[in-house]
């Protein structure tokens, strides 16, 4: 068994909440799901998950330190190793949720794409086989002038979603007999775009485009 301060690089007089940053931020450095087929990263992660189960209980930090390793060899101590990451939750909520959170912020800051326009045309015999050029006209989604493309009718009521706090998910991890699982989806109080809308803009009714032809 390694040595549970070396592991999560803190010394003896470590306080609660810096024992919680410096697991927080290597749980997500060595995180299995930001390293898919590292099994040197998913080992890593297994050990400062214990040293963290160690470290953060009173009773299993005390018996360490007055008997070292040992007092947890063949599941001695206090029940030995819990086997998961039971009272984990809150930190792996912070995880996932700034995994979650910078993807979704870097995804709204990016351009919206395009759907392709589609028109149905319809040709004689003549004119499939041999070809033709005409003028169409056909309706495409632009930004809307009156409210720049934002959806509301003033831009100081658009609000952070409460209820996702901005990520335009909701993330939800528990515990099962195999370890902890995380489960997202899209938040149903914004839709997953993270904001609310107070006051739509009338011209677009909040959609933000407008047909143009």
């Amino acid at each position: 068994m390694k040595d549970p301060y070396e592991l999560l690089e803190v010394d003896r007089n470590v306080t609660d909440s810096e024992l919680k940053r410096k697991y927080r931020k290597l749980a997500k450095k060595y995180h299995p799901d930001l390293n898919p087929d590292d099994d040197e990263a998913q080992e890593k992660f297994k050990e400062i998950s214990e040293a963290y189960e160690i470290l953060s209980d009173p009773q299993k930090k005390r018996q360490y330190d007055t008997y070292g390793a040992a007092a947890f060899e063949n599941g001695g101590g206090a029940g030995g190793f819990s086997g998961g990451f039971g009272g984990f939750d809150d930190i792996f909520g912070d995880i996932f949720g700034d995994i979650f959170s910078q993807g979704r912020s870097q995804q709204r800051r990016r351009a919206r794409k395009g759907s392709d326009i589609q028109q149905v045309v319809k040709l004689s015999f003549k004119e499939s086989a041999f070809g033709i050029s005409k003028e169409i006209q056909v309706r495409r989604e632009v930004e809307c002038e009156t409210c720049h493309g934002k959806g509301a009718k003033d831009e100081s009521k658009i609000k952070t979603c409460p209820k996702c706090n901005g990520t335009g998910v909701i993330n939800n991890v528990s515990q099962t007999p195999f370890g902890t699982v995380s489960r997202q989806t899209t938040c149903d109080h914004c839709h997953g775009t993270g904001e609310i809308i107070e006051e739509k803009c009338p011209d677009c009714n909040g959609s933000g485009k407008k047909n143009q032809k």
